[in-house]
């Protein structure tokens, strides 16, 4: 794992049990950062990947439970929260955190992460005991090599979000984002505790302006206790959840809060492009009087380096924005940061789909569901049976649906399986479910409720929040996500569904937080949704795209060189080439980022089947 840097190191063991921990030395400079020691009493040693918020909160509440505190480092803290609250003691943190602890007394491993998941953590049973490591090809490269685990790597070939309880090694799992495992000599490991979300609102009305006033002064607490350090960088939109980011700490700093120097780095669009947001951005920016610092798009070659880059990763699956989110990084490090912002989890907290429709329906608030169709955009009575009825229906009016349809109806987060998986993955695939979500929707659970949830607990995002946190640290960088702090989600979940849904403006709620923080022209509802960057894709694969397949995978009508999926029985290569080039005619999305995928697994497996 010397990636993840092998520049402050320390190890401790007894008779049953050693552990480790290893890190950039830069990263024990930050504050609120583990520095690279295992922390131990008498009893307990424990190794943590953590950066933790709001300490003195956390503090107060120790000392009350009668903790005396000999050092205030993350690791030390924990040590001591696991003192008084045992397994429960990762439910009283607030920030991004994975850990391991060995409790001598009782001869117990106790490991786990934090809800929202940026620290990877893995595990693995070897013999008659468990090794857990921040990733999974390190204990994949323990004892006898586990088999390549053939169903992940289709998976990751589809792009499906189904499969994250997996990894592409048999016999490594993950530790499931906001779980506490324990492992005792001799027996199997076991769930000892998990953060569950809070419950999203769904009927009912509260005052907009005082919800955000108080969102606001939770946002800038969240982002004061996140740039404690001289200079810090936000990755910076022209849309609401990176402004309403930068605007909070900005005003933070105003009221006295924090005490750092702000810059900005953002991605420059060509004109025209539906993801051009440079006309925000540079609002934004003159707003705060800062200077931008600007990334080309054009300039960032999605197919570079993908040999290296593919050596790197745990996973087969690959992001199609990782040059993206390395340039920004190098940007920002070029900008003397080491700290940087970003804006996700507004999607996720401060905005519904369409299924906030059904929510006030399955909820029974009926006028509030007529008053939200009224005031929202629709086709007529099909739009309103597909997504203002059909979701609040129970599971089992959908079976009965597909029977006398003969044909299954779409789920929410089912997904579509490409032309070029072979038929027998494709039924493995299926009929273990996961194309669709991985997570069942409770029998009194709303649609939107659902959706909600789904966001907070799907082992697909902390896996993509990982492998994000993950590339940042190659680059210097650590990346924090203010929006998630505990304390915004809990008050995000206790506001109406009606604040969140796509009735007239979105992210109404965040955006009142921010008013007058921001341009006015930025907080005003747009035609169209700006910021996705699918120009920039589709432009990247048809200039370069058929390049990197004849170099991977061999020309059309000659032999190709040995292929790794194809040998796993997974890929049906002339397929693959007729999809290619109805995609350099159709320009279809979706089947380009499985094409893309699937160049990637290759490289992937060649990497770590050597």
């Amino acid at each position: 794992m010397r990636h993840r840097g092998n520049e402050v190191t320390d190890v401790w063991q007894d008779r049953l049990c050693a552990m480790g921990v290893s890190r950039y030395a830069w990263e024990t400079t930050l504050s609120g950062v583990c520095p690279g020691a295992v922390a131990r009493d008498d009893r307990v040693a424990l190794v943590a990947d953590a950066t933790l918020y709001d300490t003195a909160g956390l503090v107060a509440e120790l000392e009350r439970a009668g903790k005396r505190l000999d050092a205030m480092d993350p690791a030390a803290l924990m040590l001591a929260a696991y003192g008084v609250w045992r397994y429960d003691f990762p439910l009283h943190l607030n920030g991004d955190f994975a850990f391991v602890l060995w409790d001598s007394a009782s001869r117990e491993l106790v490991f786990g992460r934090d809800f929202v998941g940026r620290r990877s953590l893995f595990v693995r049973t070897i013999g008659s005991g468990v090794a857990v490591a921040s990733h999974a090809v390190a204990l994949a490269s323990l004892a006898e090599p586990p088999r390549i685990n053939r169903d992940f790597v289709g998976a990751a070939v589809a792009g499906l979000l189904g499969g994250s309880r997996e990894t592409a090694f048999e016999g490594v799992t993950p530790v499931l984002a906001g779980s506490v495992l324990r492992y005792r000599i001799g027996g199997a490991c076991t769930e000892a505790a998990r953060w569950t979300p809070p419950r999203f609102r769904a009927k009912g009305r509260a005052d907009l302006r005082e919800g955000a006033i108080e969102l606001r002064r939770l946002l800038e607490q969240a982002v004061a206790d996140r740039v404690r350090e001289k200079r810090v960088v936000v990755y910076l939109s022209g849309g609401a959840d990176s402004p309403a980011v930068l605007a909070a700490g900005c005003s933070a700093k105003e009221r006295g809060l924090a005490d750092t120097l702000f810059d900005t780095v953002s991605v420059s669009f060509p004109e025209g492009d539906s993801a051009r947001e440079d006309d925000h951005i540079k609002a934004i920016n003159d707003r705060w009087e800062l200077t931008p610092h600007w990334v080309d798009s054009e300039g960032m070659l999605l197919f570079d380096d993908q040999h290296s880059r593919a050596a790197l990763r745990d996973d087969p699956y690959a992001h199609t924005f990782e040059q993206m989110n390395r340039c920004l990084a190098r940007v920002a490090r070029g900008a003397e940061a080491r700290v940087v912002l970003d804006g996700h989890g507004g999607d996720l907290l401060f905005q519904v789909s369409q299924a906030a429709f059904a929510e006030l329906l399955f909820a029974g608030d009926v006028a509030g569901w007529w008053r939200m169709l009224r005031e929202g955009e629709h086709d007529g009575l099909r739009d309103i049976l597909r997504w203002g009825i059909a979701p609040a229906l129970p599971d089992f009016v959908w079976r009965v649906v597909d029977v006398f349809r003969q044909q299954p109806l779409a789920r929410p987060f089912e997904q579509h399986l490409p032309g070029w998986i072979r038929a027998n993955v494709r039924a493995s695939l299926e009929e273990r479910g996961w194309a669709r979500s991985d997570l069942e929707r409770h029998a009194l659970e709303g649609p939107a409720a659902f959706e909600c949830r789904w966001y907070m607990t799907s082992p697909y995002m902390p896996r993509a929040l990982a492998w994000s946190h993950d590339l940042a640290l190659q680059e210097g960088i650590e990346v924090r996500s203010p929006l998630l702090d505990k304390r915004v989600v809990e008050f995000a979940a206790s506001r109406p569904v009606a604040e969140r849904a796509p009735v007239g403006d979105s992210k109404r709620l965040l955006k009142e937080a921010v008013r007058g923080l921001l341009p006015d022209s930025v907080l005003a509802p747009r035609s169209y949704k700006t910021g996705v960057p699918r120009g920039y894709f589709h432009r990247q694969m048809i200039r370069g795209f058929g390049e990197v397949v004849e170099s991977v995978f061999g020309s059309q009508g000659v032999v190709p060189p040995q292929t790794v999926l194809a040998d796993l029985g997974i890929l049906d290569l002339e397929a693959f080439r007729k999809a290619l080039a109805a995609y350099r005619e159709t320009e279809d999305h979706l089947t380009g980022v499985q094409l893309f995928l699937t160049v990637e697994a290759e490289l992937w497996l060649r990497k770590h089947m050597e």
